[in-house]
């Protein structure tokens, strides 16, 4: 099975971080705030763009055990937060990624890494606390000159049929490993 060994992303929920590694985003935009209020409604979405500097890095295990060379990620992510709530109580949550102009490069080979990273997660539940939700995530590295692809995709669905009451947990890894 193919391990993430770092990954620098805002989804650390899921993917475990490299702790002598640097992994934060060097420095993030001013967030933009929209707050609406329509019919009892409220919607409020947040907007970021984290900026990769070259200061994050990111490596794969492959299911073999060899490894993906250390790749150093530049570029930015975008990333939208939307919550939502109605006058019945029921609340929506709404997040997704979408990478703006990433690449990496190989430390060893120095050639050039498309990156695919990309996330969308739902949440809902009421005032009972019944509700679920659902990630979908990808994070895929592919080498332009050798077409080397490194990646993980994570699908996850849950449902709660009340407070603590899980009746749905779903979980699945896909892996990419192509040398």
């Amino acid at each position: 099975m193919m391990r993430l060994a770092c990954l620098p992303f805002a989804a650390a929920l899921l993917l475990g971080a490299c702790a002598d590694t640097p992994t934060a985003p060097a420095a993030a935009s001013a967030p933009q705030l929209n707050v609406a209020g329509e019919n009892g409604a409220f919607r409020y979405t947040y907007d970021e763009l984290y900026d990769f500097a070259g200061d994050s890095y990111t490596q794969f295990t492959c299911e073999d055990g060899t490894e993906s060379e250390p790749i150093q990620l530049f570029g930015q992510l975008f990333e939208r937060y939307t919550f939502m709530q109605t006058p019945s109580g029921r609340v929506q949550y709404v997040s997704s990624t979408m990478p703006v102009g990433m690449y990496g490069v190989g430390l060893v080979s120095g050639q050039e890494y498309r990156v695919v990273e990309r996330e969308q997660m739902t949440v809902h539940y009421d005032e009972n606390d019944k509700g679920g939700g659902s990630l979908h995530e990808t994070l895929i590295l592919r080498a332009k000159d050798t077409r080397e692809t490194f990646g993980i995709t994570y699908l996850v669905q849950w449902r709660f049929a009340g407070p603590g009451d899980m009746i749905v947990n779903r979980w699945k890894e896909l892996e990419t490993c192509k040398r």
